[in-house]
């Protein structure tokens, strides 16, 4: 993440032709987008065939040492170190059997093997499609409706019976959650209140919508879609991220939207000040979607400040983001469970 900032930021600096710094600066920004999301790690490891007996002598520790060098103790290590490990998204896959490897060195002395590019080059790309066959055996699965549903659905109450006298007469709060379709697409898969809406299966980019900017920077963010209003500067992104381009894929009316990333949380680690200001998250980490909230109001009629910088200190809009922060919370729990399904390890 650190290194695609860095490559956006250097983008800004650099004095190249528009195509080429366009071009340079959308690069870092997809780098940045895939950097955020949770990763599958496949480990592979030799085939264990002998165990090194602990020694207990001068000759003992000799021949560990040499198990060691050729691989015996490092699978040794690497078997305990999978008991520490838990099993989200982490597999562990041992090398097929001797009879389909290519020939390999003779032994660890065996320099001139490393000498022959066919061999090397061979060794490789078996490596490679090893590696390939293993990831392409994880199930990526999304939790059934039913818990989303009613994690959303209790959600809703909370905000409609918080921002209910602020809604436009006969309204409610819509809530949908986001999630990544390909292509740096994020399209809605989860839904309250929105089965008629002509936007129930709206899709978005990541350098598009307030949706797409909140899964690009994983901040949270509040928006008058009215106005055209964030609580953030942009520092100087506003033409690439476009953040309200397709609101008028929205249902018609639709005026406020708070929008907070759902969280991998077994991975999340304390967040530094943010640089965006606004809302604030407390922790990051690798960002499954969206949660978003989006409702109808009219504000100088009811009194509700129309800048979101304004709204954050609202005490109504701050039960609103801790509401929304405990479900996305809940939610990024039920997609870690599901993330992959039915694999473990091969140890």
């Amino acid at each position: 993440v650190d290194c695609a900032e860095r490559a956006s930021d250097a983008a800004n600096d650099l004095t190249l032709p528009g195509g080429e710094q366009r071009v340079l600066r959308e690069r870092a920004q997809q780098l940045l987008a895939y950097a955020g999301t949770p990763w599958y790690h496949g480990h592979l490891r030799l085939a264990a065939d002998a165990r090194a007996e602990p020694p207990s002598s001068a000759g003992g520790y000799w021949r560990a040492l040499g198990s060691i060098i050729t691989g015996v103790g490092r699978r040794q290590l690497e078997d305990r170190l999978a008991t520490f490990v838990a099993t989200k998204r982490l597999v562990v896959r041992t090398d097929p059997s001797a009879a389909v490897r290519p020939e390999g060195p003779a032994d660890v002395l065996d320099f001139d093997a490393l000498m022959d590019e066919n061999r090397v080059s061979a060794g490789f790309n078996f490596g490679l499609q090893t590696a390939r066959a293993s990831i392409n055996e994880a199930v990526f699965a999304l939790p059934p409706d039913e818990p989303v549903s009613l994690a959303l659905e209790e959600l809703g109450e909370k905000l409609d019976a918080l921002l209910g006298r602020y809604l436009r007469a006969g309204s409610s709060v819509r809530l949908n959650v986001f999630l990544p379709a390909g292509g740096g697409q994020l399209k809605i898969a989860y839904v309250r209140n929105m089965a008629n809406d002509p936007d129930r299966d709206l899709t978005v980019g990541i350098n598009h919508s307030v949706t797409g900017l909140c899964y690009r920077i994983r901040e949270p963010l509040l928006a008058n879609l009215r106005d055209k209003l964030l609580d953030l500067d942009l520092h100087g992104y506003e033409d690439e991220l476009r953040p309200f381009e397709p609101d008028h894929k929205m249902k018609p009316g639709q005026t406020w939207l708070m929008s907070v990333p759902v969280l991998d949380l077994l991975d999340a680690r304390p967040r530094p000040a943010s640089p965006y200001g606004g809302l604030v998250s407390d922790y990051d980490a690798p960002i499954f979607g969206t949660l978003n909230a989006d409702a109808a109001i009219d504000f100088e009629d009811v009194g509700f400040d129309p800048k979101p910088v304004a709204q954050i200190g609202d005490p109504v809009v701050s039960l609103v983001f801790d509401a929304m922060k405990n479900t996305a919370d809940q939610l990024g729990r039920l997609f870690n469970h599901h993330w992959i399904k039915g694999i473990g390890t091969d140890v």
